[in-house]
């Protein structure tokens, strides 16, 4: 009889311990997905480069455990080189490299980071908020930086030479 009520008690906790092990894969994948489903979502607007079905092939191609590149619309190479729980980074072109970031504050903001590269030593930053349904966050306004700019700032302080 004791044998029997110990044997019930393990299957039980059996039970028990392979369900809270399933609920913690369950939930640890979930907040792995939640940069895969934001960027699953994003409008074709916001990355003309690349089709829905381009977005969809980088992320299978990066849970196959395979180099997430494809053919964009113009006909160059994309290429998902990074895809975290929170964050996303997508090598557009050689020229244009996009970023992703989730931020945490009192909802869920993405930051969207495209670094376009015009020569090695040149480049601008446009950092753009939205939320997850990729509506412009109005309380953070949109940012633009540019190695460009501070340039043409320095240009124009030097002294013009008549000749």
């Amino acid at each position: 009889m004791i044998s029997q009520v110990k044997k019930k008690d393990f299957e039980e906790m059996k039970k028990l311990f392979l369900s809270i092990l399933l609920a913690g894969k369950l939930f640890a994948a979930d907040a792995q997905t939640a940069m895969a489903d934001v960027f699953r979502s994003m409008p074709d607007s916001l990355m003309p480069y690349l089709s829905a079905n381009n977005r969809l092939d980088m992320l299978d191609f990066i849970d196959a455990g395979m180099k997430a590149e494809v053919t964009n619309l113009l006909d160059g190479k994309s290429e998902m080189l990074l895809l975290t729980a929170d964050s996303a980074s997508i090598m557009m072109s050689p020229k244009l490299q996009v970023g992703l970031k989730l931020i945490q504050k009192d909802s869920t903001v993405v930051m969207m980071r495209r670094v376009y590269t015009v020569s090695d030593s040149q480049t601008m930053t446009v950092t753009s908020y939205f939320s997850t349904s990729w509506q412009p966050v109005s309380q953070l306004e949109p940012t633009v930086s540019s190695t460009l700019l501070r340039r043409d700032e320095k240009l124009l302080q030097r002294p013009v030479i008549d000749f």
